[in-house]
Parts: C-alpha cells; sequence; structure tokens
C-alpha cells in the first residue's frame, strides 16, 4: 500500500511538472509573438527557439515565420535569408504564408545581392503564387487589388531591377528588365515605376540598339503620356533609323509640348523637301524665337517661300503674305 502511494504522488509531481513546464512554455511563446516592439519580439522568439526549437513542436513553423518576418522588418536580411529558408523546409506551409516568404527571400537577396538570379526566382514564384491565390479571390475586387499592389507589382520592380542590372551588354534582358517595369506599372500607376523602362531605353539608345528602344519607348507611351524630352529622345532615334516620317511625328510632339528655336529649325529643315509648306510655318517659328535674319535658316525660309511653295504669286502678294507669316509666329511664340 505505502509503495502504491509513493509511485502515485510520484506521478502526481510528474504530471505537475509537466504541466508547469507547458504552461511555462505557452507563456513564452505568447509573450513572444505578441510583443510589439520588433527588436525585443526577435530576441524572445531567439529565446524560444532555443528552449523549444524541434519540429515536432506545434509552434515550429510559426516560430520560423516570425522568425523571418521580424528580421526583415529589421533590416536583418542574412536572417531573413537564414530563417526564411529553413521555414520553406517545412511542410504543409499554406501558399499565403508562402506568399509573404518568397517576397522577403526575393527583397533580401536582391538588397544584399547576395544572389541575383535566386532573387528573380523568388520574385517569379511571389507572382504565380498569387496568380493561383487570386482565382479564389475572383469575385473580391478588393481582395484583388491587395495581392496586385502587395505582392505581384513588387515582385515585378525586383525583377525589373535585377534585369537592368544583368542586362547593360544584354539587349534582350533589357526588354526583359522594360516590360517587368511597366507590367509593375499597369499595377501601381506610380511614375517611379517605370524608371526602370526608361533606364533600359537609354541604355539600349546609348548601345545603338535602336529598334529595341524605340519598342520600348513607344510601350511606355501607351500607358502615359509622353514628355518632351521622350518625344525629343524617340524622334532622334527614328532619325538613326533613317525613318524620316517617324522622327517628323515625334520631333513635332516634343514641339507641340516644349517649343524652342532649334526645335523649330530642326523641323523646318526636315520638311524642306517633303512638305515645304510646314516647314516654312516652323522656320517663321525659329525667327520669332531668334528675330535673327542673317541665319541660314532665314534664308532657307525665305527660299522656300518666294521660290517654292508660293511662286507663282505676285510680287506683292509674297510681300505680303510673308509679312503676315511673321506676324503669326510671333502671336504664336509669344503669348
Amino acid at each position: 500500500m505505502k509503495k502504491i502511494l509513493i509511485c502515485s504522488l510520484a506521478a502526481l509531481l510528474l504530471l505537475a511538472a509537466m504541466n508547469l513546464t507547458a504552461a511555462s512554455k505557452k507563456d513564452m511563446w505568447m509573450n513572444a509573438i505578441t510583443e510589439r516592439d520588433a527588436s525585443v519580439k526577435l530576441q524572445k522568439l531567439l529565446e524560444y527557439k532555443a528552449e523549444y526549437d524541434d519540429e515536432k513542436d506545434e509552434n515550429h513553423l510559426y516560430l520560423y515565420l516570425n522568425l523571418t518576418i521580424t528580421s526583415f522588418q529589421l533590416k536583418k536580411f542574412a536572417e531573413s535569408i537564414e530563417f526564411g529558408e529553413k521555414t520553406l523546409q517545412i511542410s504543409n506551409i499554406q501558399d499565403n504564408n508562402k506568399l509573404d516568404l518568397y517576397l522577403i527571400l526575393a527583397n533580401a537577396y536582391n538588397v544584399t545581392n547576395q544572389d541575383l538570379n535566386k532573387s528573380a526566382e523568388y520574385a517569379e514564384m511571389v507572382i504565380s503564387t498569387a496568380q493561383n491565390l487570386k482565382q479564389l479571390s475572383a469575385d473580391n475586387a478588393d481582395a484583388l487589388a491587395k495581392m496586385d499592389n502587395s505582392y505581384v507589382s513588387p515582385a515585378l520592380r525586383i525583377q525589373a531591377k535585377i534585369y537592368l542590372q544583368q542586362g547593360k551588354n544584354n539587349p534582350a534582358l533589357l526588354v526583359k528588365a522594360a516590360e517587368k517595369s511597366i507590367a509593375a506599372f499597369q499595377i501601381d500607376k506610380n511614375q517611379s515605376t517605370l524608371v526602370f523602362a526608361l533606364s533600359a531605353f537609354s541604355t539600349l539608345a546609348n548601345g545603338k540598339k535602336f529598334q529595341e528602344a524605340a519598342t520600348v519607348m513607344e510601350s511606355i507611351h501607351k500607358q502615359r503620356e509622353g514628355s518632351a524630352k521622350e518625344f525629343d529622345a524617340l524622334a532622334k532615334i527614328y532619325y538613326q533609323m533613317d525613318n524620316k516620317d517617324k522622327a517628323v511625328e515625334y520631333f513635332e510632339k516634343a514641339y507641340s509640348k516644349s517649343a524652342s528655336a532649334k526645335a523649330a529649325s530642326q523641323l523646318g529643315t526636315l520638311l524642306q523637301s517633303k512638305n515645304p509648306a510646314k516647314a516654312i510655318e516652323f522656320l517663321a517659328d525659329e525667327f520669332a524665337f531668334t528675330d535673327n535674319r542673317d541665319s541660314q535658316t532665314f534664308k532657307l525660309l525665305e527660299h522656300l517661300y518666294f521660290n517654292v511653295v508660293y511662286k507663282d504669286k505676285s510680287v506683292e502678294d509674297k510681300e505680303t503674305g510673308f509679312k503676315a507669316l511673321l506676324e503669326a509666329a510671333k502671336s504664336r511664340i509669344i503669348k
């Protein structure tokens, strides 16, 4: 009887100790995940990890998930990579958790330049996983928008940055960078998102990859209106490609946004053979800017007006019309 009593007491003490340990573990876990200060939270999570890290622990997945997210919040990118990769090895991770992990790893590998290819791969996993999750929320516009803005667009920007960096001597990668940048812009409508596409255009143009550069800039302009500087750059690209019609089209667009003597002279000179009537208007604008009757372009203006466009008019009509042309130009330029 005494032996039975001792065994019973021992069992009760063991059970009490187990309950006390379980309660202590639960308190430690709750204190860690409810902590609002990220630095303190990371320390508490690491303490829990040191004490209870076990694949059989019910908190195992969420421990590493929290370690990954918290270290990333603190910009401890090496730790983010370590914990993130460990988390992905745990079975039964839901897609919504994978989405956060993929984006964190894509960012961390990118920021540290540790492995840009891996960063781009994780960014692609973000995009594909988000597309799968979007199918489950097809009728929820807010959920779809959040998925695009919080995950797809950032992932596309990461890829755009990487392909731009890797594509300095690779036109195909530069075009790909521009495509990713434009795709992200279609989602977030943030002008800064297009910086990668614009940089790709500049690199292509400087490398004399004119067709690729023109395609990139045309794609940008399908998303938003171009600037005078962009139109001018595109016009010069087409001029280099010996596509005078396109060059004139974009020089005119640039001029409509930012008129100048140089641009007017350029257009007048380009149009002198194909459309002299239009050329004299731009050359008259150039005179309105400069008031210089000794320039070569003013002499060209006189030649086109008196000897080409209105060669059949009387001298008096020519003089009257020429004066009216110059006055009309001044009224356009001096507003």
